[in-house]
């Protein structure tokens, strides 16, 4: 968790997006993971990066 960082500018984007278009958190949590894909792979080890990554 110690590596878990973003801008209160990406999160301000992913809120607004979510109010705006009336989704789920879980919508809201895929929608940052596909438009911040380099602010969450640094969160990750190269094998857990790499599962997610083909999910999306």
């Amino acid at each position: 968790m110690e590596s878990l960082r973003f801008t209160n500018a990406q999160m301000n984007d992913v809120l607004v997006w979510h109010q705006d278009n009336d989704t789920s958190n879980e919508e809201a949590a895929v929608y940052f993971l596909t438009s911040y894909p380099d602010v969450w792979s640094q969160w990750l080890s190269d094998e857990a990066r790499a599962k997610l990554a083909a999910l999306l």
